[in-house]
């Protein structure tokens, strides 16, 4: 059975793809590099470039939690623009905070064209609060607290070096 993500790109044409992991992965964990194979392997062996922020794996994980985000998509930016294999634009793919960010690039690097984008768990619409604390078992008053804090995120030096919030 063909995974319903490579059949999404067999079918929507016959253009190399993107993918963008999210917090915390890296563009060659085991994860990122067997949904790379996946969907290569599921489109004839169509070229997949897994963007890597930074020169290595280690730096590419942290600068998904350091490095400020409208860097990170002028970084992509670049190395779409200069890789050979999506001049004539590609679809692409991202994962949780990878989709906002391939988001960025459709939205401010229009050439290579990007095709397609498929969000996968991506935050769109933002995200509100602590998940889960509304749940039952929890002290209204705790999920309050927590509320309080997450304010804390939005202090200028907070803003400044920390991608997620």
């Amino acid at each position: 059975m063909i995974p319903k993500i490579a059949l999404y790109f067999y079918m929507a044409n016959a253009y190399p793809s993107v993918m963008w992991h999210g917090m915390g992965d890296r563009a060659d964990s085991s994860g990122m590099t067997r949904i790379k194979n996946l969907i290569a392997a599921n489109n004839g062996g169509q070229y997949v470039r897994s963007l890597m922020i930074g020169e290595n794996g280690s730096e590419d994980a942290s600068n998904g939690f350091r490095m400020p985000i409208w860097e990170q998509v002028e970084y992509a930016c670049k190395i779409i623009k200069n890789d050979p294999e999506l001049q004539d634009g590609y679809n692409a793919v991202g994962f949780s905070q990878g989709s906002q960010f391939l988001r960025g690039v459709a939205q401010t690097c229009p050439d290579p064209p990007m095709k397609n984008l498929v969000s996968i768990h991506g935050q769109h619409h933002g995200v509100f609060g602590f998940p889960g604390c509304d749940v039952d078992g929890f002290l209204p008053e705790i999920c309050e607290t927590l509320r309080d804090l997450l304010d804390l995120a939005y202090l200028p030096n907070i803003q400044a070096n920390l991608v997620q919030v």
